[in-house]
């Protein structure tokens, strides 16, 4: 009691309220310096700044420092000494600013960089660390091998030591310039991966009939058969969530894997000149396919895929075919314009190309072979679909592989009959 007052209750009070400020300071102070970088100044430098690649994308990746808003990115094509100088890069260069993830995206790939980042907030920017810019990703694996075993292949490299895991990367089914990763989380050296094959892409489509409403398609059936295809495999090493570069020149292992093939329907696709590809039909198991509810006097473009339960291959090359006229016709007149030419084939028999002018009403070709010298010689060698107006005759008079001059006549058709045979061309 002072001065006759209790003085316990104004002690408490005082207790309290000094109390309340020291848990708001306890509270407040962490945030603070999370918001504003230690004592209220810039951020620390990012630690853990490394770069590599994820998939086909070459990424500089760093931890996040406390109180950053951005980052910006600095690099060299050297090991230099990079600081600024009266606020300007020295010795490197800004590369990227006002980056707001730990990550970004290179489009230097194949260059031998080097980086560093500072993070940043309205304080200022932390320090470049020259002397230890983003570490490089582990190297990638030496002596990669592939070998088949049975339905499986086997394939193995030589260790890295600063690896901590590996990535599997092969090619992409029926796809051109693609791989696909087959396991990302390898440990170890070897690995065992059993392929899921699909079917190579049709072959020898063409089309072989018509009418004023349909068409009919044709291949080579490839069902049945054992094949064997090329597998490219390649290894990645990998830390950090980041690998090295898939450089499928010096990591990579080829096998060639054989399998019993197995088709068990084909995709026929269908364009006209004003409209692009569209899938007509998934279900013909084998050839041929009829094309019906067609428009008449019209061209139509086709393509075939072969599949299984894998995938399906490659698309075939593309055939055209022309439907009839709607009503009476007359036939054509005589093919006229006609040329060969030989083509010469590297350590094989030479064939011959025939061609000849568009004749107009007809929709198909039929090419002759014979000799020049015995006109009773010449039969009818293949049948072409309009608008074609070309032929590779891979079979031409050979004698001990050597090409022996062969003689070709055409003939332009459609529902009406033929014209008379062309005057003949010799291709020698």
């Amino acid at each position: 009691m002072i001065n006759g007052v209790d003085s316990s209750c104004g002690s408490a009070a005082e207790v309290s309220l000094q109390g309340l400020v020291v848990l708001l300071l306890a509270t407040l102070l962490p945030l603070i310096m999370t918001a504003c970088g230690p004592f209220g100044g810039p951020p620390n430098t990012p630690a853990n700044q490394r770069y590599g690649y994820e998939g086909a994308d070459k990424v500089l990746a760093w931890d996040t420092s406390a109180g950053a808003d951005s980052y910006i990115v600095y690099s060299s094509f050297f090991l230099a000494e990079c600081k600024l100088l009266n606020g300007r890069p020295f010795m490197c260069e800004e590369l990227a600013s006002g980056i707001e993830q730990p990550t970004l995206i290179l489009t230097d790939q194949g260059s031998n960089r080097y980086y560093w980042v500072v993070a940043c907030n309205s304080s200022g920017c932390s320090e470049i660390d020259s002397d230890n810019p983003a570490q490089p990703p582990p190297p990638f694996p030496d002596d990669v091998r592939a070998v088949q075993d049975g339905p499986a292949v086997r394939i193995s490299w030589n260790s890295v030591p600063e690896a901590a895991h590996y990535k599997i990367y092969t090619e992409c089914p029926g796809v051109s310039d693609c791989i696909v990763e087959v396991d990302g989380n390898v440990v170890g050296t070897a690995y065992t991966h059993t392929p899921a094959p699909i079917p190579p892409e049709p072959y020898d489509v063409k089309v072989v009939d018509r009418s004023a409403d349909s068409l009919t398609v044709q291949w080579h059936a490839i069902e049945g058969n054992r094949y064997s295809r090329y597998l490219t495999y390649m290894v990645t090493a990998c830390k950090n969530a980041l690998c090295s570069e898939n450089d499928g020149h010096r990591n990579a292992a080829i096998v060639d894997f054989s399998f019993q093939l197995q088709v068990l329907h084909y995709q026929v696709n269908r364009r006209t000149q004003e409209s692009e590809y569209e899938p007509v039909d998934s279900s013909p198991t084998r050839p041929p396919y009829i094309d019906e509810g067609l428009n008449p006097s019209t061209t139509y473009y086709y393509s075939v895929q072969a599949c299984n339960d894998n995938g399906c291959s490659r698309v075939s090359d593309e055939a055209g075919g022309l439907t009839e006229a709607d009503g009476p016709v007359e036939a054509p007149p005589k093919t006229a314009g006609v040329k060969g030419k030989k083509i010469r084939v590297p350590l094989h028999h030479d064939f011959a190309r025939v061609t000849w002018d568009t004749v107009a009403g007809a929709t198909y070709y039929e090419v002759y072979q014979g000799s020049a010298s015995a006109p009773d010689s010449f039969r009818i060698d293949a049948e072409i679909s309009a608008p074609q107006a070309s032929y590779e005759d891979h079979a031409p008079n050979t004698s001990y592989g050597t090409f022996r001059p062969t003689s070709y006549k055409i003939r332009a058709c459609n529902k009406a009959g033929c014209s008379p045979l062309s005057e003949s061309v010799t291709v020698r």
